[in-house]
């Protein structure tokens, strides 16, 4: 697979994300619908979406993405003026919760690794906010076969650095869990209102 191909291919990889995104509500159905859109591509052309989703995913794993995960997938609890996170996520969390945040498209997924906080200005929907599915719609679009691992075997011979699979600890060595509400009041106080 060309390099230059697959860079070709990620204004594609984009255009089908948002094609998704337009009357699904749920991340369950906007993987549904992504997967109908990649049914009639080529093996090539599902080789460059999955190195594109693998490149997205793994430029998201970032100490204020975890953050941001953190906020959004944890419930939030009110002690006294302050707004606490409930617990650190999970290493599959993270990866799960990533995987939501690029379905909401390329112009929020910009958004939030320049500064989560800007995010309150977005529309994004924050009611379920994990999508595992994105991680084998490739496959499911080559074939029904879930034993088969085509596409992501040629997605891993392209470049490993770039592989989700590797991943062992989160980046949040220098995240503070208990602060998290000071940070980022807005972010904090609009997501708990939403939550109440």
């Amino acid at each position: 697979m060309d390099a230059a191909y697959v860079e070709k291919q990620e204004k594609n990889f984009w255009k089908y994300i948002e094609r998704s995104l337009e009357e699904n509500e749920t991340p369950k159905e906007q993987v549904e619908e992504l997967e109908n859109i990649l049914a009639i591509k080529s093996e090539e052309e599902l080789v460059a979406f999955e190195i594109n989703l693998r490149k997205a995913l793994k430029s998201l794993f970032k100490p204020e993405i975890v953050e941001l995960c953190a906020i959004l997938l944890n419930p939030l609890k009110k002690e006294g003026n302050r707004i606490k996170i409930g617990k650190r996520p999970s290493l599959n969390g993270f990866l799960y919760f990533r995987c939501w945040l690029v379905l909401q498209g390329k112009e929020v997924v910009d958004i939030a690794l320049k500064d989560i906080q800007k995010l309150t200005d977005t529309d994004i929907n924050i009611a379920e906010v994990k999508a595992e599915g994105l991680l084998t719609v490739t496959q499911f679009a080559f074939t029904d076969n879930d034993e088969d691992d085509t596409i992501t075997k040629a997605a891993r011979k392209f470049d490993k650095k770039i592989s989700y699979d590797n991943e062992e600890v989160l980046p949040d060595e220098d995240v503070d869990y208990d602060n998290l509400d000071v940070k980022y009041p807005e972010l904090l106080k609009t997501v708990f209102e939403f939550g109440d």
